[in-house]
């Protein structure tokens, strides 16, 4: 993610809104620094959703999503959170959040947001990938199981995948593969007498 590059630009924002209005107060002209700050704010609508309003002292706040990042001299930090264990994905999620408040930080829209979709898309992937495995691990499963094994009753009625031992079936209302426990004693009847 571009925090580290998010901050740095709302840094040069606050310094330079300081730096304008100095100049302009004693009377000089800010246009090369005026240059500078639009140049990154810029730069900052590409990673975020931004709006920029300008006081009469001619310094900027920066608003993304409803968050003040920059307001004349003073800014918000962002951060990663500490790492959230998602053990269903088998992986660490974060979110980001403002360093001052703990608060939670929506960027709206941008890089940072587009970074932000892409792990949830890869997310949904993820669960049809898995959705599929199961199906397919259920179905090879059944077919196997009602096969007969080359050497009968050693290999019949067992799986393909998974133990021996339990029955796989995909619960659709939940999104989840199903293990029970069931008995793989089966006798192979080639019908004659």
């Amino acid at each position: 993610l571009n925090i580290t590059e998010i901050n740095s630009i709302t840094d040069q924002l606050a310094d330079l809104n300081e730096s304008i209005m100095r100049t302009e107060a004693a009377g000089g002209e800010a246009n090369d620094l005026c240059d500078q700050r639009d140049l990154l704010v810029d730069k900052l609508s590409g990673l975020m959703e931004v709006n920029v309003y300008e006081d009469a002292k001619g310094m900027y706040t920066v608003v993304s999503n409803g968050t003040s990042l920059v307001n004349g001299i003073s800014k918000l930090t962002l951060e990663l959170s500490m790492g959230i264990p998602n053990a269903e994905y088998g992986i660490t999620d974060f979110n980001i959040q403002i360093k001052e408040t703990g608060g939670m930080f929506d960027a709206g829209s941008g890089e940072l947001q587009g970074q932000l979709d892409a792990v949830e898309t890869s997310k949904r992937y993820m669960d049809t990938i898995s959705d599929m495995a199961a199906f397919m691990l259920t179905s090879i499963n059944e077919q196997h199981r009602a096969g007969a094994g080359i050497d009968e009753d050693t290999t019949t009625g067992i799986n393909f995948y998974g133990e021996d031992g339990y029955h796989y079936t995909w619960d659709s209302a939940n999104g989840r593969l199903q293990k029970t426990k069931c008995d793989v004693t089966a006798t192979y009847d080639d019908g004659s007498i």
